[in-house]
Parts: C-alpha cells; sequence; structure tokens
C-alpha cells in the first residue's frame, strides 16, 4: 500500500538535495573559467559526459562536487576531481537522476576502503586511489538493475 507522508518525506528530501546541487552548481562561464579552457570545451565535455552538467530551466550548471576548488580568487581556478573523467561517462550513460548521480559519488562505499574506512567516490578519487574499483561498482550497480 502506498504511504502518503512516506512519499511527501521522500519528495521534500528530494527537493532538498536537488535546491543544494543547484545553489553549489557552477555555471558554464564559471567552469569555462576556472577550467582554463573556451567555451566550445566545455559543450564539447558536457556532450561526451566527461563533465556532469544538470539543467536549470535552460541554462546548464555543472555540480561543485565533480571539481577540486584550486583558488577563490579572480580568475576562479578548478579542477575536475582525477578519474571523474572517466568515471562519469560510465555513470551518467544510466540516465540517474542528479540525486542518485550525487549519491552515488558522495555516499561512504563499503568497497572503497582507506585505513578501513569506507571511503565516497569523491574521497576515494582526491586519495589518488584506482578508477577500477569505481568502474566496479558501476557495473555491479547495471546488473543489479537489469
Amino acid at each position: 500500500t502506498e504511504d502518503p507522508a512516506a512519499y511527501a518525506e521522500i519528495a521534500a528530501d528530494v527537493t532538498a538535495h536537488m535546491a543544494r546541487l543547484y545553489s553549489t552548481a557552477y555555471t558554464a562561464a564559471q567552469v569555462r573559467e576556472g577550467l582554463g579552457v573556451n567555451d566550445s570545451r566545455v559543450r564539447q565535455r558536457r556532450l561526451a559526459r566527461t563533465l556532469w552538467a544538470i539543467s536549470d530551466g535552460g541554462t546548464w550548471v555543472y555540480p561543485a562536487i565533480q571539481f577540486e576548488l584550486i583558488d577563490r580568487g579572480e580568475p576562479l581556478k578548478l579542477k575536475q576531481v582525477r578519474g571523474l573523467d572517466e568515471v562519469l561517462p560510465a555513470l551518467l550513460a544510466r540516465q540517474l537522476h542528479p540525486t542518485a548521480v550525487a549519491g552515488f559519488l558522495m555516499a561512504p562505499q563499503s568497497d572503497l576502503r582507506i585505513d578501513g574506512q569506507p571511503k565516497s567516490v569523491r574521497e576515494w578519487l582526491l586519495h589518488g586511489e584506482s578508477v577500477e574499483p569505481v568502474l566496479g561498482l558501476i557495473e555491479i550497480g547495471e546488473w543489479a538493475a537489469t
């Protein structure tokens, strides 16, 4: 049976998570400036799914969790988390909701341990660990969903 209260709670959680993604995301211009590339390269990377973008009322914004902030000054300096250019195409091909993508990148994964502690995909990659176990998690997820 359906539980309207549970549904309302889940809807509120998703709305709050999306608001956080939007409010902390970078514009295409900020990404261009931060990465030191041109508009065409940002667009190419978005279309190739090596940069993660979500639609915000007809424009694209780029969730901040995929970047390291190198310098807040002018100009803004960003660096994409090492390895995400390999992870994102496989992850985004699944056409998951943005909150699911963020959850995958930010939630501790029992298979990604550093010093015995489960780490998120983002933490794992920032620590300099291999992309292969992360791709394996995506593959397991694809198999489990079929």
